[in-house]
């Protein structure tokens, strides 16, 4: 125990939530990809475009019911105390049954897509309907447990998801199972991770217990206030997943499933090596929100030190993606997906604009005042749609990859001048702390969080 504690010290209170959270992360990820790759053999490339359809319209269904609670439950609860106590419990509840409304939006919204899709598709959307209740569940209690800045909960459980579903899939074709069995799969996923959380023995976090499993509906002037604070997280949340859906909707319209199959093989690694900045940046959104709130100088310093260290990891993800691009689609995939390469080299340089923009969401997200950024976005969003309409009829899945790289470049563009005016941030002094490469004791003191990480608390 001692050791474990002297680790945590070192490292601080940031960098240990980081380990915890990358450690299941990287498990939860590496059984993803173990999964789709198995399920792009046993389906071919025709039928595993479909499936990578469905889910695509699945992801823009939960997208449009979720409203913005997560965001907004992330900011408030994270802005509200300190780290290590617990939540407002009247908060939390309020915040969780609006949840559980926008878990019913979100299931209505799917089985009206399964319907208009056709019948010999209707269940798959009936099935991942249903399993938006746990999912929504699932999301507000790691909600809660990250705004506390208690990563482990939560990285356990999406762990455990992952590992019962790969272990479905697996089963599932070695029985040869029908296509739709597999949506099934999905949905055990969601509840067991969903049980785990909340049933995860917490007692100095979430005590009494009956805090947090009895329901109180808020009053309707406490709903439309958090609906009003949320609108911009919803407004953008749709935008974001048009953003990064929208090619495979188009490739499936414009091409055919085989070019999504591709798209969706390549699309699978560079999703994810993007885990890595919303990790990084994941645990420092908590200590960003009570700064802004609290308009302490330190987040301006706390948002230099994440863009420097970004940038270059960034570069680093870039240059090792493009050039193992090749051998990652033939030793996974095989011979059938070569086709996928390109698409895969052109997500793979695109990560170098994704790092770099990882600070410029926490910042923002964190901080409130959305109405302008909401705006930015529609734009950006966009110029993605009408890329789309211009590449992919000409390079199919390779078009569509090269589409997202240019259009993460202009993200980059707009919301990094954005921010540097929120905070007041010169130009001359962005750019030389981008060019600074040493970081110093205080610096690091300050991004991983040491300062707060000897509070007995936090234990």
């Amino acid at each position: 125990m001692s050791g474990r504690r002297s680790l945590r010290s070192w490292v601080g209170r940031s960098g240990w939530n980081l380990i915890v959270s990358s450690g299941g992360e990287v498990a939860t990820r590496v059984l993803s990809v173990v999964a789709t790759v198995v399920l792009a053999r046993y389906f071919g490339v025709g039928t595993f475009g479909d499936y990578a359809t469905i889910t695509a319209y699945a992801s823009l269904a939960v997208a449009v019911g979720n409203l913005g609670i997560d965001q907004l439950a992330y900011r408030e609860l994270s802005a509200e105390g300190e780290a290590g106590e617990a939540p407002p419990p009247d908060l939390f509840r309020a915040l969780f049954a609006l949840r559980m409304v926008s878990a019913a939006i979100t299931a209505a919204l799917l089985v009206g897509i399964g319907l208009l899709y056709g019948d010999d598709r209707l269940w798959p959307f009936v099935i991942v309907a249903v399993a938006a209740f746990p999912s929504g569940a699932a999301a507000m209690y790691a909600v809660a447990f990250q705004s506390r800045e208690r990563f482990s909960v939560p990285a356990r459980a999406n762990a455990l998801g992952a590992a019962c579903t790969t272990a479905l899939v697996l089963l599932g074709v070695a029985v040869q199972a029908p296509f739709v069995a597999f949506f099934g799969v999905l949905f055990v996923g969601d509840s067991v991770r969903a049980g785990y959380l909340l049933w995860a023995r917490t007692p100095d976090l979430f005590a009494p217990r009956q805090l947090w499993t009895r329901l109180a509906l808020p009053s309707r002037s406490s709903i439309r206030a958090m609906l009003v604070e949320a609108g911009p997280y919803w407004v953008l949340s749709i935008l974001g997943m048009v953003y990064f859906r929208i090619d495979v909707v188009m490739l499936d319209t414009m091409q055919g499933p085989s070019e999504v199959g591709l798209y969706a093989s390549a699309s699978r690694f560079f999703n994810v090596i993007n885990t890595v900045p919303a990790l990084c940046l994941g645990v420092l959104f908590p200590r960003f929100a009570r700064l802004q709130r609290a308009s302490d100088p330190q987040a301006k310093r706390l948002y230099l030190l994440a863009v420097r260290v970004m940038l270059w990891a960034g570069a680093v993800a870039a240059v090792l993606g493009v050039v193992g691009a090749g051998p990652l689609i033939g030793l996974t995939y095989g011979l059938d997906y070569a086709d996928a390469i390109p698409a895969l080299r052109w997500l793979m340089a695109a990560l170098l604009f994704v790092f770099w923009q990882a600070p410029n969401v926490t910042a923002l997200f964190s901080g409130g005042q959305l109405r302008g950024v909401v705006a930015l976005s529609f734009a950006t969003a966009g110029f993605n749609v009408v890329a789309n309409l211009f590449a992919i009829p000409q390079w199919g899945a390779t078009g569509a990859a090269m589409t997202t790289a240019a259009s993460e470049l202009l993200s980059l563009g707009i919301f990094s001048v954005v921010v540097a005016r929120r905070f007041e941030i010169p130009s001359g002094t962005y750019l030389r702390s981008l060019l600074t490469v040493r970081v110093r004791q205080d610096e690091r003191d300050l991004l991983l969080g040491r300062a707060e990480s000897t509070s007995p608390r936090t234990r």
